[in-house]
């Protein structure tokens, strides 16, 4: 798209956000991935930015919201972010501004995966990885299958 005009450049961006929202880095990225020269990208991703179409803060609500329903931790979801551009207070602004009840999450996780209840310690030691392993802090892990094991979880 090296000859594209900024009007084809614009609509591109703009097909790319129809679908779903984007990072401000992340729609750069798209654009420079068609042949968009990187300068004319980031410029025509600016002017959407301040016409209020592109949102970073707007795009990490969202994607905190789609890694949540798929049951994923803070910790997941900020890397994530921050691998999509986001910067890391905004990112962790994100997670704050959510208000989620984290070790209600990860026992609702840790309750689909394992439905049995108390577990020797190499049952709890799986467990506790799996936990980790889906972006909860270690915290988080130990009191999810504390009510996991006295099945507080069903109430």
């Amino acid at each position: 798209m090296g000859g594209a005009s900024p009007a084809q450049i614009r609509r591109l961006a703009m097909n790319f956000l129809a679908r779903r929202e984007h990072g401000y880095a992340e729609l750069v990225g798209k654009l420079v991935g068609r042949g968009v020269n990187a300068e004319i990208a980031d410029n025509i991703v600016k002017k959407l930015s301040q016409e209020g179409l592109q949102d970073d803060a707007r795009f990490a609500e969202g994607y905190l919201r789609a890694q949540v329903s798929r049951g994923k931790g803070p910790l997941y979801i900020r890397h994530g972010l921050r691998q999509r551009g986001i910067a890391s207070a905004e990112a962790e602004q994100a997670v704050k501004r959510a208000h989620l009840d984290w070790v209600a999450l990860a026992t609702e996780v840790a309750c689909k995966k394992f439905p049995s209840g108390p577990a020797s310690m190499a049952e709890r030691a799986s467990r506790q990885r799996f936990l980790l392993q889906r972006g909860f802090d270690p915290e988080q892990c130990r009191l999810a299958l504390k009510r996991l094991e006295s099945g507080a979880h069903t109430e």
